[in-house]
């Protein structure tokens, strides 16, 4: 999932395959960080979110900041260890 500024990419999410689980990532440019609340944001975080609770194995992701691991938190993922968190299944 791509959210644009201006026409051009400022963060992507999405799930990766990798070793028998999914990995869910985000990463977006500076730019975007405060429309991250914007509703076309949340839209899209919600549209990943989705792919998440249908996908049929382990999803991991990694929470290195407050903010992060909050919103994670809130998505529904379990805490696992260190900065790692686990879709519960």
């Amino acid at each position: 999932m791509v959210v644009t500024l201006d026409g051009k990419p400022a963060g992507i999410a999405g799930l990766v395959r990798d070793k028998g689980m999914l990995t869910y990532f985000t990463e977006y440019k500076d730019e975007l960080a405060p429309m991250l609340k914007d509703v076309r944001v949340q839209r899209a975080a919600l549209k990943v979110m989705k792919w998440v609770r249908q996908a049929k194995m382990p999803v991991i992701t990694v929470a290195q900041h407050d903010e992060g691991k909050k919103l994670i938190e809130r998505y529904g993922f379990a805490y696992l260890n260190k900065d790692y968190y686990i879709w519960p299944r």
